[in-house]
């Protein structure tokens, strides 16, 4: 009778364990169901933020392409105008002049400082002219710079030479200096003239 309750005992014992190592399964799949639930709840809202950047992305990218056309349009009429100035300028019109000799002799052209300084500032506005020409050399001085804003023009030196207080000789040693000293052009073909204008 003891052996038989004893084993009854035994029975119940294994019994017990049994649920609680079978509660304890389910307590531990329950726990990992209620994790896995949390990082696939997590995971949905992570790619619906990661959508919503997309999104907002490719918005500022067309509203990005937009601007860099009303950009590149603000510059195209930028340069339009600073075109329509240097093309209506006194000071220009009066270069023009002096090159075509539409002046008569007896009326010499006076071209004065500020003269100077308004065509080499229309060059540097519209062609950058004097920016360029002082990376290529900063050896040039302002003299040198207005002969090539008279060359910019297709001034000869017989048309310029008086303006400059130089003889016609004396101005085309200078602008072969210029050429081959300071700009150091000097295995170049083309004329100082026609580099300052491919500039």
């Amino acid at each position: 009778r003891r052996q038989r309750q004893m084993c009854i005992r035994d029975r119940i014992d294994s019994k017990d364990r049994s649920t609680v190592i079978l509660s304890s399964a389910l307590g531990v799949f329950g726990a990992m169901s209620l994790l896995l639930g949390l990082l696939w709840k997590k995971h949905l809202s992570v790619h619906s933020q990661l959508d919503t950047f997309k999104e907002e992305m490719q918005m500022k990218e067309v509203e990005s392409d937009k601007l860099a056309m009303q950009c590149n349009y603000l510059e195209e009429k930028y340069q339009s105008l600073q075109q329509h100035i240097y093309e209506s300028s006194p000071v220009v019109s009066k270069v023009r002049q002096i090159k075509e000799r539409s002046v008569s002799p007896s009326k010499v052209v006076s071209f004065s400082e500020k003269d100077w300084n308004e065509l080499l500032r229309l060059q540097e506005g519209v062609y950058g002219l004097v920016s360029k020409l002082k990376e290529i050399s900063p050896k040039l001085t302002e003299e040198d710079l207005r002969v090539c804003a008279f060359l910019r023009e297709g001034v000869q030196p017989t048309c310029f030479a008086d303006l400059m207080k130089l003889t016609v000789e004396t101005l085309t040693r200078r602008i072969s200096r210029i050429k081959t000293e300071k700009l150091m052009l000097v295995s170049s073909k083309e004329s100082l003239e026609d580099y300052i204008k491919s500039l």
